[in-house]
């Protein structure tokens, strides 16, 4: 047991320092809280500062964690809006998608739960856009699925809305 006490333990990870704890006890169980870790393998170790005049540090093994991301993108639905209406049957759908660990892998639109079309070259945190032609007389169900680009792919779909068609009286 040291007697002059510890004056601080460092967290390093991938060799870079993370954070410095300050209000560690000898001999007591100190823990660091890590957030925003991207999906790898990191090395990690601690290092220790002897709260006596030389400062004596002692440096705990390497050892490795492989960081999952278990966070599933979240979809919004831009326009249209829901129980709007539609003349033509040309509709744009725009939505956005976030995720906070991940990239996009692809996102899907569904009319009235079948899939219609998918769109792998998302951006996130900006507006994405499908285009639908030729939609007949009716009122569909929309919403969008988005699955991102960790090993466990994660997905979340948005809400639904409903979209009514109504292509109106026929000119004479």
């Amino acid at each position: 047991t040291d007697l002059s006490g510890v004056a601080n333990c460092s967290l390093y990870i991938d060799g870079q320092l993370n954070q410095i704890n300050e209000s560690v006890t000898s001999g007591v169980f100190s823990n660091f809280t890590v957030s925003n870790l991207i999906e790898k393998q990191v090395s990690w170790y601690v290092n220790c500062t002897d709260a006596s005049v030389g400062e004596v540090v002692g440096v705990s093994d390497s050892w490795y964690l492989n960081v999952s991301d278990e966070v599933a993108p979240e979809a919004y639905l831009i326009s249209p809006g829901n129980a709007t209406s539609d003349a033509d049957g040309d509709v744009v759908f725009q939505y956005n998608v976030s995720d906070t660990q991940s990239g996009i892998s692809n996102c899907s639109l569904y009319l009235n739960g079948s899939l219609n079309q998918t769109n792998t070259s998302v951006s996130k945190g900006t507006i994405q856009q499908f285009t639908v032609t030729g939609i007949p007389e009716s009122t569909i169900n929309w919403s969008v699925t988005c699955f991102d680009n960790s090993t466990a792919a994660n997905s979340n779909s948005s809400e639904n809305r409903t979209l009514i068609i109504n292509h109106g009286a026929p000119s004479v």
